[in-house]
C-alpha cells in the first residue's frame, strides 16, 4: 500500500467526509516552502504603508547595519557623492552610538548639513546636536579648519524654527547638549536658551507620563544637577524653568528607576586592558566604574572609568580617533566629565585608545607608573583612606546594607532650588 503524505491524507478525510475548506484545499498543492510564507497571519492592518515603514525604521536604525550598509555599497571616497541627503541623520547617528569619527566622511556629512539647514525638521536636528556633540566636535582647536562648527548652525536654526512640531525629547536633548558644551549663557545671558528648552521640555510630561518618558528624564535631572554644580550666572532662571513637582519626582528615582536603566553595564576592552596592567603592578586601588560626586552629594549622577580616591584621581578612556595630523580630540562625554570631575576636586587623566594600542607591556607600565607617581597618595589626616561604615540612624535613608538608599527628602540639603 502506497503511503501518503500527511497533509494529502487530511485532504483525504476532507474529501471522503464531503468537506474541503477552500484554505486547506489550495494549501495542499502548494509547494512545501510556499505553505510555510504567510503575508499576514493576522489581519491587515488599516495604516498598512505606516506599519511598512515602522518595521523598516526598527530594523535599519541599528547602527552596525546603517555603517555596515554603507562601507559595502561606497567602499570608496570617491562614492561618497552618492550620499542622498535624507541618509546624514541616520549616517550621524550611527557613527556617534558605534564612537567611530571618521573625519573624510563626517567632512561631507557635514557639508550635507549645511547645504539642506533649511530642510531638516526639529526632531531631525536635536538629534544631530547631540550625536555631534558626543563626536566631539566642539573639541577641535579652534585654528583648525578641518570642520566646520555645525553645532552653533543647528541651534541657531532651532532658535527660528516653530516649536509646535516637536516633543518634549526633543528639547530635552537639545538642553543636555547645551550642558555637554557648557553652553549654559548661550547666545547671551540676556537671551539664554537653556532655560526656553528645559521649559518646553516640561510641558508635555506630568506626574503619570514622566517614568515613562525614557531618557528625557536622564537629560532633565542631569541638566539641573550640572547647573546646580557649576553655577552659571542664570542659575536662577534654569531652575525655575522645570516644576518643582517634576524635580522632586526625578530626584526621588534618580537612583532605583533612571541613573540603573542610563548607566552602561560591564567593562570596556581599554578599560580592561589598562585594569589588567595595573593588576601586573601590584596596584589594586584602583575602583572600576566607579560614581563621582560632591563630598556631600545625596546621591552621585556620574561613573568614571577608573577612580583612585587616596589620589583624588580619575581615568577616562576615549576611543574615537585622532585628528589626521594625529592629535587627539576628545569625546564629547569624556570633556564634559573631566570638567564636572574638575568641579568635584578630582584630576582626571585620559587616555586615548590610538596612543595607548600602539605600546608594549613595558611601555604601558611605565607609562601608569609615571602617572600614579604625579598624584601621589594623599595624608592619612587630609584624606580618610579607609573611611569607617557610615551609619544611618536618625538620617532620612531607608538604608539596608544589600538594598540601594531610597531617598525619601525633599528638597534635598545639597541642591539649592
Amino acid at each position: 500500500m502506497i503511503r501518503l503524505r500527511p497533509h494529502l491524507r487530511s485532504l483525504q478525510s476532507h474529501v471522503s467526509s464531503g468537506q474541503i475548506p477552500t484554505r486547506e484545499y489550495l494549501e495542499s498543492f502548494e509547494p512545501k516552502s510556499l505553505r510555510r510564507l504567510k503575508v499576514f497571519n493576522q489581519t491587515p492592518p488599516e495604516d498598512i504603508r505606516k506599519t511598512f515603514f515602522e518595521k523598516l525604521t526598527s530594523h535599519y536604525s541599528n547602527p552596525r547595519s546603517i555603517l555596515s550598509a554603507l562601507f559595502l555599497s561606497t567602499w570608496q571616497l570617491i562614492f561618497f557623492q552618492l550620499f542622498l541627503p535624507r541618509h546624514v541623520p541616520r549616517m550621524i547617528f550611527a557613527l556617534s552610538a558605534l564612537e567611530y569619527r571618521s573625519w573624510p566622511l563626517l567632512t561631507h556629512l557635514l557639508e550635507l548639513v549645511q547645504k539642506h539647514l533649511k530642510d531638516w525638521r526639529i526632531s531631525t536636528i536635536s538629534v544631530m546636536i547631540g550625536c555631534l556633540v558626543k563626536l566631539g566636535l566642539d573639541n577641535i582647536p579652534n585654528n583648525s579648519n578641518l570642520l566646520p562648527n555645525v553645532t552653533s548652525l543647528l541651534l541657531n536654526e532651532v532658535e527660528s524654527r516653530d516649536p509646535s512640531y516637536s516633543s518634549p525629547f526633543d528639547w530635552a536633548i537639545l538642553s543636555y547638549s547645551l550642558v555637554l558644551t557648557n553652553r549654559y549663557e548661550w547666545p547671551n545671558y540676556e537671551n539664554a536658551s537653556l532655560p526656553v528648552f528645559l521649559n518646553r521640555a516640561c510641558k508635555g510630561l506630568n506626574l503619570e507620563n514622566l517614568p515613562l518618558s525614557g531618557w528625557t528624564q536622564y537629560y532633565l535631572y542631569i541638566s539641573l544637577y550640572c547647573t546646580d554644580v557649576e553655577k552659571p550666572r542664570n542659575e536662577i532662571q534654569i531652575k525655575e524653568s522645570v516644576p518643582p513637582e517634576i524635580q522632586q519626582s526625578l530626584h526621588t528615582r534618580w537612583l532605583n528607576e533612571i541613573l540603573i536603566h542610563s548607566q552602561p553595564q560591564g567593562s570596556e576592552m581599554l578599560q580592561k586592558d589598562v585594569d589588567t596592567v595595573l593588576e601586573g603592578l601590584g596596584n589594586t586601588e584602583g575602583l572600576i566604574n566607579c560614581s563621582v560626586g560632591r563630598g556631600d552629594d545625596e546621591q552621585h549622577c556620574l561613573f568614571t572609568g577608573h577612580l583612585f580616591p587616596n589620589r583624588k584621581l580619575c581615568f577616562e578612556y576615549n576611543y574615537l580617533m585622532p585628528m589626521p595630523d594625529g592629535t587627539p580630540v576628545e569625546s564629547g562625554l569624556v570633556s564634559f566629565r573631566r570638567r564636572l570631575f574638575n568641579k568635584f576636586g578630582y584630576n582626571t587623566v585620559v587616555i586615548h585608545r590610538h596612543q595607548w594600542e600602539k605600546l608594549t607591556i613595558l611601555e604601558k607600565e611605565e607609562q601608569l607608573l609615571q602617572i600614579l607617581s604625579k598624584f601621589p597618595i594623599i595624608e592619612s589626616n587630609l584624606y580618610e583612606s579607609k573611611p569607617e561604615a557610615k551609619t544611618f540612624e536618625g538620617s532620612n535613608y531607608k538604608y539596608l546594607k544589600h538594598l540601594r538608599p531610597k531617598i525619601t527628602t525633599w528638597p534635598p540639603d545639597k541642591i539649592t532650588l
